[in-house]
C-alpha cells in the first residue's frame, strides 16, 4: 500500500448535483462513416488534435494514425502494422507535443514503446528512456503542458511523467483499492495547473497528483455510477469522463458537482476525448467505430 500524505483531499461525486446550468452539448458531427474519403474506421482508440485543428485518431486494430479533415475525409495515413520504426502494433493513445512545432508522440502499446512523428517533416523517432531500463507497454500518454508526456504503463501499472529527452522524471504506481492505489487506470490527463488526472478504473474513481507525483486528491464515483475510462480537462478546470456504466460523458466541474452530461443514447463505448480550442468535444466511440463532435451551445463557446 502506498502511504497517504495527511493533505490528500477525497470526496465523493454526488449524483443529485446535476444542474445542466450553463452548460450544453449538442451532437454535431459523425466522423469516420463509411464512404467518406478514405477505409472507415476500425477500433479507433485516442484522438489529439494539431494546433492546426487537423484531427488525428489512432486504430488500433490497423496499426494507423490517420489525419482527418473538418469534413471526415483522410488526408495523411501513418503508419501500418510492423516492428520498425515507422510502424506500430495496436497504438492505443497519441498526443501532441509543440517543440516548437507539433510533433505527434504514439503510444505503440503492443510494440512497447512510445514513437513521435514529425507531421513537418514527416520523420519518426522512438522515445528511449535513460534512467528506466524496465520497460514499459503504453495504454495512454497526454502532453503535460511543460517539458514532457505523462503516460500510463500497462506492465507496471503505473503513471510517469517523462521528459522527451527520455528521462524518467518520476513514477507513481501501487496496485490495490486503498486511497492513493491504482487499478486497472485507462487514462491521464494535465489540468494547466500542474496536476494530472489519472481515470482509476477499477476503483471507479479520479485521482489527481501534482507534476512532482504526489497525490493530492481523490474523487470517488461510485454513488454516481460512473466508470472512468476517459478524461480530459479544459482551461476551466472542467474534466470530461467517458463512462463506460452508462455510455455517456459526465461534466464533472472543479468543486465536485456534476454540471452537465451528453451522449446518453448516441454513444455505445467511448472511451477517449479531446477538447478543440473552440470548446468543441472529440468523443472516441469504439464499438460505434466513430469520432462524435459535439458543439457547446451558443453561450458557452469560449
Amino acid at each position: 500500500m502506498r502511504p497517504v500524505p495527511p493533505t490528500v483531499r477525497a470526496s465523493r461525486l454526488d449524483p443529485t448535483s446535476l444542474s445542466h446550468v450553463g452548460v450544453h452539448f449538442e451532437l454535431a458531427a459523425k466522423l469516420g462513416e463509411p464512404g467518406k474519403g478514405a477505409e472507415p474506421l476500425s477500433d479507433p482508440s485516442a484522438a489529439a488534435i494539431a494546433s492546426d485543428g487537423t484531427l488525428y485518431v489512432a486504430d488500433a486494430e490497423t496499426h494507423r494514425i490517420l489525419a482527418l479533415r473538418p469534413d471526415g475525409t483522410v488526408s495523411n495515413t501513418i503508419g501500418g502494422y510492423g516492428s520498425r520504426v515507422g510502424e506500430f502494433d495496436t497504438p492505443r493513445a497519441i498526443t501532441f507535443v509543440p517543440s516548437p512545432r507539433d510533433v505527434l508522440y504514439v503510444a505503440d502499446s503492443g510494440g512497447r514503446q512510445v514513437q513521435s512523428y514529425d507531421p513537418a517533416t514527416h520523420r519518426f523517432g522512438v522515445l528511449e528512456t535513460q534512467n528506466d531500463t524496465s520497460g514499459f507497454a503504453p495504454t495512454a500518454l497526454a502532453w503535460d503542458g511543460s517539458m514532457g508526456l505523462l503516460l500510463l504503463d500497462a506492465i507496471h501499472g503505473r503513471v510517469c511523467r517523462i521528459a522527451t529527452t527520455g528521462a524518467v522524471v518520476w513514477s507513481y504506481d501501487g496496485f490495490g483499492h486503498d486511497r492513493g492505489s491504482l487499478d486497472n487506470p485507462q487514462a491521464v490527463a494535465p489540468d494547466g495547473k500542474g496536476g494530472a488526472h489519472i481515470a482509476d478504473t477499477g476503483n471507479q474513481r479520479l485521482i489527481r497528483l501534482d507534476f512532482a507525483g504526489n497525490l493530492v486528491a481523490e474523487t470517488s464515483l461510485v454513488e454516481a455510477v460512473v466508470t472512468p475510462v476517459g478524461v480530459g480537462v479544459d482551461a476551466a478546470g472542467r474534466r470530461y469522463v467517458c463512462d463506460a456504466a452508462t455510455p455517456r460523458v459526465v461534466v464533472i466541474g472543479e468543486r465536485g458537482d456534476i454540471l452537465t452530461e451528453f451522449g446518453r443514447g448516441e454513444m455505445r463505448e467511448p472511451v477517449s476525448v479531446a477538447l478543440g480550442q473552440d470548446g468543441s468535444v472529440y468523443v472516441v466511440d469504439r464499438s460505434l467505430a466513430r469520432i462524435l463532435m459535439y458543439k457547446p451551445s451558443e453561450t458557452e463557446r469560449p
